[in-house]
């Protein structure tokens, strides 16, 4: 693993952009991430591939990150800084876009047919909680909304990628 000072000495980092260069060209590859939807820009240092996001984290602070690095923004590509936030499994989980096979068009809410109401329901820690179901979308979306402040879910969870 690389350290900070030799990182420095090879690449240049704007924080702003997100941006990493060297003799004023830009450099990393993107390449699609563990889940295939996502996309991370990679670079290459002495023949070993580092993620960017993680790159950068070692480039302001002087460590690597302790666990993971959250696009807070859900794109992989956004490297600026203010986009990045340290973070364990469990609380970048609560920070994922809306599935692609998701109908309804709100995280944990589905049309259940054998009531013919909406029903609505979070995953934490694993485990389903359920929370309902209603007559009308709004108040399953409501109900979903809260129970994701409730248990400390990101504001931008269930966004909409696509």
């Amino acid at each position: 693993m690389i350290d900070q000072d030799y990182l420095v000495s090879r690449l240049d980092y704007d924080p702003l952009s997100g941006a990493f260069t060297t003799n004023g060209r830009s450099v990393g590859s993107i390449f699609t991430g563990d889940n295939r939807r996502t996309k991370y820009i990679r670079i290459s240092i002495d023949g070993r591939q580092y993620r960017a996001h993680r790159l950068a984290w070692l480039y302001i602070y002087g460590r690597w990150p302790k666990e993971e690095i959250d696009h807070i923004d859900g794109n992989g590509l956004n490297n600026k800084l203010s986009n990045l936030r340290e973070c364990t499994r469990q609380e970048n989980a609560k920070n994922k876009p809306l599935q692609k096979n998701n109908s309804s068009g709100i995280s944990g809410v589905n049309w259940h047919s054998a009531s013919q109401k909406w029903e609505a329901q979070i995953y934490v820690k694993r485990k389903k909680i359920y929370l309902g179901l209603f007559g009308c979308i709004e108040d399953a979306k409501r109900s979903r909304k809260d129970a994701e402040k409730k248990y400390g879910f990101h504001e931008n969870h269930g966004r909409d990628n696509g």
